[in-house]
């Protein structure tokens, strides 16, 4: 699994790390000649054009520039030296060991890039080297024209750590910056690489390992990770020989009112086909009528009164609450009865936006075997100012994971899952193709469904969003909400083929003759 540091996480293990006895030179060798070894792997053009900072990227853009050179390619290299004096550009070239031209530029710089870049008749890439994780300012004066001239050139471009104008930490894009077709970045990957919409900007990524010891890394803080199977296939609920339905579990999901029965029904449907054992509607008598239109497996009851309801939940290991459920007294009643019951549950739209006015009578509620899915909007509803006031998606989850005191998975095409600070999960796995009614629905379902197996909340959680992405990008264009129930049976099978080699269905048990 992929690590994600913060730029001031990357800064001390670096620190650290030299402290240790690594010398700056030999992590500028490492990382300067990943970046040559991709433009060498990817691109055969003559021409490259190099861009160098005031900072440790323009020393890596040198070190670049003198391997590139080496290997018989026409190297430009342009500098962009803020000091007008060669601060900048003095301690680079002297760290790097670069001899050849370089075009340095201050911001009384007055000439024409766009003119530069096509005197050159030939294809040509850009090296941007320009900023690293570091920079906390939008672009201006020249080095912002430099920008726009790379922009407007629309060549190819690689970008060393990420694409300069961006900020290591941030999702947001400013005004000018750099859009790269290649990324390549150390040790770790960054907020930035994943968190959208800044993340599309960086294109592919390559992570360049830089072997700062892994004592090291810890130390820096809470650290997050990028969804992989890796981080919790071995915790997958498969069933043995011997199980029977209701040792695979029992999963109880509240139906909205008449009307408004389909999204709780594709959640109960989605538990289904992850493998719960038994899977029970519960409604008003109002609904029964549309849930009779449910498949054959899924079993219905009707309840008349709230405390009707928690009798028959007593006999459920994991509630799925929210989906169509309405903003209402009665959806509000749900959800605190299941909590004082202690009940295993998934807590999903119209559940969490009813307690907008009143979030902290729900965080006082809630429990470690709790997993509240939000999109935005309903996340801003119940934890208020939280992504307003934080670096990032991925930190505004950590701290509304601390005042919940649950799972928590902030729903979006950077999918972030925390239970801990120690456990933050980014997920990327996915079409856009989910942006589709419903879809959040399927996957409180796929959680519940693995919950009522016996995974743990967070594991649950984030397997479930990856599988869910999986069945995306298996199912690709036109997609809806029913074709990802469609597609989980194909997602299970090749995680089960795969958590053992040469595993089968296993239809029977194997009996041989020997001769």
């Amino acid at each position: 699994m992929y690590r994600v540091l913060s730029r001031d996480q990357m800064a001390t293990a670096e620190k650290l790390a030299m402290a240790a006895g690594r010398s700056r030179e030999s992590l500028i060798q490492i990382a300067s000649t990943a970046c040559a070894a991709q433009i060498l792997k990817r691109w055969p053009y003559e021409h490259v054009i190099i861009l160098c900072g005031p900072g440790g990227n323009g020393t890596d853009g040198l070190v670049i520039a003198k391997q590139l050179q080496s290997e018989e390619r026409d190297v430009h290299v342009i500098f962009y030296d803020p000091s007008g004096d060669g601060q900048a550009l003095t301690p680079a070239l002297e760290l790097s060991g670069w001899e050849g031209e370089v075009n340095v530029f201050d911001d009384g710089f007055d000439g024409d890039f766009s003119q530069i870049f096509n005197d050159f008749e030939q294809d040509f890439i850009f090296v941007d080297a320009l900023f690293g994780i570091g920079l906390n300012r939008a672009l201006e004066g020249k080095v912002k024209a430099l920008v726009e001239a790379v922009i407007a050139a629309e060549a190819p471009v690689l970008s060393v750590d990420v694409p300069s104008g961006l900020n290591g930490d941030h999702s947001d894009l400013p005004g000018t910056f750099i859009r790269a077709d290649v990324t390549v970045t150390f040790e770790a990957l960054k907020p930035v690489h994943l968190l959208e919409p800044a993340a599309s900007t960086c294109g592919e990524l390559v992570v360049v390992p830089l072997k700062l010891g892994e004592d090291i890394i810890q130390s820096t803080g809470p650290q997050a990770r990028v969804n992989d199977p890796d981080g919790w296939s071995a915790a997958l609920p498969w069933p043995t020989r011997s199980d029977h339905k209701h040792k695979r579990g029992r999963l109880g999901v509240i139906s909205g009112p008449a009307g408004s029965t389909g999204a709780a029904r594709m959640a109960a449907l989605a538990g289904l086909r992850m493998g719960a054992g038994v899977v029970t509607m519960y409604a008003a008598p109002d609904a029964l009528r549309e849930l009779s239109y449910n498949n054959l497996e899924i079993m219905n009851q009707v309840y008349a009164r709230q405390s009707e309801l928690s009798d028959k939940l007593a006999k459920t290991d994991v509630v799925i609450v929210g989906p169509a459920s309405g903003l209402t007294v009665e959806t509000r009643q749900h959800v605190l009865s299941c909590l004082r019951a202690s009940r295993k549950m998934v807590i999903d739209a119209d559940a969490l936006s009813v307690f907008s006015e009143d979030p902290r009578t729900l965080m006082e509620g809630l429990h470690a075997e709790c997993v509240l899915t939000p999109h935005v909007g309903e996340f801003e509803r119940i934890f208020p100012e939280l992504l307003s006031s934080s670096v990032n998606r991925m930190e505004a989850v950590r701290k509304a994971q601390a005042r919940a005191g649950c799972t928590i998975l902030l729903k979006g095409a950077d999918t972030i899952i925390s239970a801990g600070q120690e456990r933050q999960t980014v997920d990327v796995h996915g079409s856009p193709w989910l942006a589709t009614a419903g879809s959040g629905d399927v996957l409180a379902g796929m959680i519940g469904g693995l919950m009522t197996q016996g995974m743990p909340a967070y594991e649950a959680a984030c397997a479930a969003v990856w599988m869910h992405g999986e069945a995306s990008l298996q199912l690709g264009p036109g997609l809806i909400a029913g074709d990802l129930i469609s597609q989980i049976p194909a997602v299970l099978k090749s995680l089960y083929q795969q958590s053992e080699p040469g595993r089968t269905d296993r239809r029977s048990k194997v009996i041989t003759t020997f001769s």
